[in-house]
């Protein structure tokens, strides 16, 4: 039987990890090892995050579940940032810096449990950490999957540029470019699964062999399995009441302060066509979100909660239980998954237009300025 490693950073990367999956084939016919990690190396994900993975995927058999953060933030150290000089300087005083990668990544094959993989899938294009499990497994087949708002951006950072060069001279005199470079010059996943590839940034493009689009069909199949195992049937709010449901992405944790997120989202609400006094707003909170923070966002824009069985799963799941008619968010590409999936009309907010472009495009005249 064959096996299958997949790669988890998230609940809503699970839900389309196995619609990829059902996409190409079935569950069953390969023995499937999951592996959960942070996309950020050097963070662990949210207590309340990890809770919601392990409900989720308990929905369906595994071979092996690992969790592999703190091997990840062994490899952080190594990793060239903003801080450039600072990591120069610590990267020199490793005698043998290959030697101490290679026992990472010995010590990581280990903990994952098998030797082999005949299908690796990654969501992450641009990251050491897939890459690194592109390194451990090179003979099996790399699979791409959606895995968020990050697939669809047009990210400036890859441009070639000096910085660039340098870091990749420097890991290259280590060794370890092969990890810490990538290289966006050759196909580096065999295949790759999108509910929108025509949305594709160049960059991400130009390394995926052959470019497929995730079956809708597969991503219902995935979030009808989690619905009726963790049994939310018809957690519906007053069926005469419109809904609009605000999708809340923690935006005083990326950079924004409190009072500017606010202003957002209190835009987003008062431009919403045909909204009225019978309109029902329900807050969807983030998983990186705090309680605190929640609570107060909930006071300054006089809105309720969604179900707490729902706060914390992905947004994909809450339609097929709940009747929401309209979705608002900031940077989520719930705007188009949710359009696709169930046709339900969705308004973002964009601020840096440049970024979002592909996002912007697709929504056109829905789209607040």
């Amino acid at each position: 039987m064959k096996k299958r490693l997949i790669s988890v950073t998230g609940p809503t990367q699970l839900i389309f990890a196995v619609a990829a999956i059902k996409t190409r084939s079935t569950l069953d016919e390969a023995k499937n090892y999951i592996i959960i990690h942070n996309s950020a190396g050097n963070k662990s994900l949210k207590a309340e995050t990890l809770n919601t993975i392990y409900k989720m995927l308990n929905v369906w058999n595994w071979a092996n579940i690992v969790e592999i953060n703190d091997i990840f933030f062994k490899m952080q150290k190594f990793v060239i940032n903003k801080k450039n000089l600072y990591a120069v300087k610590e990267l020199l005083k490793f005698k043998n810096l290959k030697k101490e990668v290679e026992d990472i990544k010995k010590e990581l094959k280990e903990r994952i449990g098998s030797d082999k993989f005949d299908e690796i899938y990654l969501c992450k294009w641009n990251s050491y950490q897939e890459w690194t499990l592109k390194s451990i497994y090179p003979e099996a087949k790399k699979i791409f999957y959606e895995g968020g708002i990050g697939t669809y951006i047009n990210n400036k950072r890859y441009k070639l540029a000096l910085k660039k060069i340098i870091k990749k001279i420097l890991y290259k005199l280590f060794g370890i470019d092969d990890i810490f470079c990538a290289s966006f010059k050759k196909k580096e996943f065999n295949e790759g699964y999108l509910l929108r590839p025509d949305l594709c940034p160049k960059d991400l493009r130009k390394i995926i062999y052959d470019l497929h689009k995730n079956k809708v069909e597969a991503i219902k199949s995935a979030i009808s399995d989690i619905r009726n195992s963790l049994g939310l049937y018809n957690l519906y709010i007053d069926e005469h009441k419109p809904v609009i449901l605000l999708v809340e992405s923690a935006l005083h944790r990326i950079g924004f302060s409190f009072d500017k997120e606010i202003e957002i989202y209190h835009k987003s609400l008062t431009n919403i066509k045909n909204r009225t006094s019978e309109t029902k707003v329900l807050l969807k909170p983030h998983p990186r979100n705090d309680r605190y923070h929640i609570e107060l966002l909930k006071k300054k824009l006089m809105i309720s909660e969604i179900d707490n069985r729902l706060s914390h799963l992905p947004i994909e799941i809450i339609p097929s239980c709940q009747n929401i008619k309209t979705i608002i968010s900031h940077i989520s590409t719930s705007v188009f998954t949710l359009k696709e999936i169930y046709d339900i009309d969705s308004v973002l907010t964009v601020e840096d237009s440049s970024q979002f472009s592909a996002i912007k495009d697709f929504l056109n005249n829905n789209t607040i300025n």
